[in-house]
């Protein structure tokens, strides 16, 4: 393969419909415990009323913006080996 057909060929990649885009939105439970089992984007503003659980190899990433409220007195945000929470300026949790 020469010089230019890799870089080519990483633009076709790029601009393919089967591309990879942003990860999913989460789509936390309005009730109980949420498990995230697949790496989402959370927008927007949640009240949680139960334990969060990342598990490992996903990223909860919040959007700018983002709000998650849980109670810590009564519950917990767990973050297994592997996974990670990405909060960005302006995101929040409390």
């Amino acid at each position: 393969m020469d010089a230019l057909a890799i870089p080519l060929l990483l633009l076709a990649l790029a601009l393919s419909p089967t591309a990879p885009t942003d990860r999913a939105a989460c789509n936390p439970p309005a009730l109980g415990n949420w498990t995230v089992a697949a790496s989402c984007t959370l927008a927007g503003a949640h009240s949680l009323t139960g334990d969060v659980t990342v598990q490992p190899g996903v990223a909860l990433t919040l959007d700018p913006g983002a709000v998650l409220d849980l109670d810590f007195a009564h519950h917990h945000l767990r973050v297994r080996t592997g996974a990670k929470v990405v909060v960005p300026v302006g995101a929040k949790v409390f």
